[in-house]
């Protein structure tokens, strides 16, 4: 429903789990192909795919550029195995909420504020298109969801989304950790002095505004700029003081390519120990209490907390094994 579920040249230059997913498929021997249907694809045009991995997200959502195609193809593939899904959302609640909020009523999905929208017009005008957008929701509102996958960390499962999710989607849903596939054999040395700044992932969660009151070094944000690529944001990261990655205000920690990033970086990670310390002391650490080691401690710290995450995550045979099985191919 988003551009980063569908687009392979965004993932070219800040990977989801999209892109994630692409990549391990095509180690295997798959074929991937991108996109995003429009709504006036024709059916016969997917005949020659094993398997269709379609991303969710809140509908209502401005980022769910994509939603009409997509629902669109839903309507269409809902009785076919060869549809599953996948969410990468951090905000999963807002899914079930969104389309209880269109169950309710219907013209929110439609209104000029999503003018837009890729093929807004088109489902405006076109009743038949209007309503295989609106049965979607209807079917993601109340029947079994084919299976579904969500990107974890090592401190997630399955059951921790269960509450965020309808009863008809939770079922359906398993998870999976694809970090072993970007967390690099050995640290990449960085031969040069490392800043006194913090790099945040984000300034707009509680969890990120209580440490911040706690620390005296400044902080900045790990892209500069919105277009920075993963590159970018990996430099930053290799000469930074440290990276803090924040929790979800839910309580929840979400899966992103930053965690792998700063493992390679060698960057020691402050996020919530409450949660994180279940892998290992070195994930026990306060920021505030990183601030006040040595170059030399914070060093081993993040050699530590690499060698306990890995050892946390699951294998790149089971990675690869797991999510063949989920999409069937």
């Amino acid at each position: 429903m988003t551009s980063p579920q569908s687009s392979k040249k965004l993932n070219a230059k800040s990977l989801s789990f999209a892109g994630a997913a692409s990549q391990i498929l095509e180690k295997s021997g798959h074929r991937v192909e991108w996109g995003a249907p429009n709504v006036n694809f024709l059916r016969k045009d997917y005949d020659k795919y094993d398997a269709f991995l379609v991303g969710i997200a809140p509908a209502l959502s401005v980022t769910a550029n994509r939603a009409y195609g997509v629902l669109s193809f839903i309507d269409a593939f809902r009785e076919d195995e060869r549809l599953k899904f996948f969410i990468d959302s951090p905000n999963i609640s807002s899914i079930a909420a969104n389309l209880r909020a269109i169950d309710k009523d219907k013209t929110r999905l439609f209104t000029t504020f999503y003018a837009l929208r890729k093929e807004y017009e088109a489902v405006i005008i076109n009743m038949k298109v209007k309503n295989a957008v609106l049965s979607a929701v209807e079917f993601l509102n109340s029947e079994e969801w084919p299976s579904t996958i969500i990107p974890v960390t090592p401190w997630s499962s399955a059951e921790s989304f269960s509450s965020a999710l309808s009863e008809n989607a939770a079922k359906s849903v398993s998870t999976i950790c694809v970090d072993s596939f970007f967390i690099e054999p050995s640290l990449r040395l960085f031969h040069g002095d490392r800043s006194r700044t913090w790099l945040l992932n984000t300034d707009k969660t509680k969890w990120i505004e209580s440490t911040l009151h706690s620390l005296t070094l400044p902080h900045s944000s790990m892209k500069k700029k919105r277009s920075d690529d993963d590159e970018s944001v990996f430099k930053r990261m290799q000469s930074s003081f440290g990276a803090l990655i924040s929790p979800e205000d839910n309580g929840s920690i979400s899966w992103s390519h930053r965690w792998a990033q700063a493992l390679n970086a060698g960057a020691p990670v402050a996020s919530d120990w409450k949660i994180t310390s279940s892998i290992g002391p070195a994930w026990s650490h306060l920021a505030a209490g990183i601030e006040e080691m040595s170059e030399i401690d914070r060093y081993e710290l993040s050699v530590l907390q690499r060698q306990e995450y890995t050892s946390s995550i699951p294998s790149q045979d089971t990675v690869t094994d797991t999510l063949q099985r989920i999409i069937g191919v």
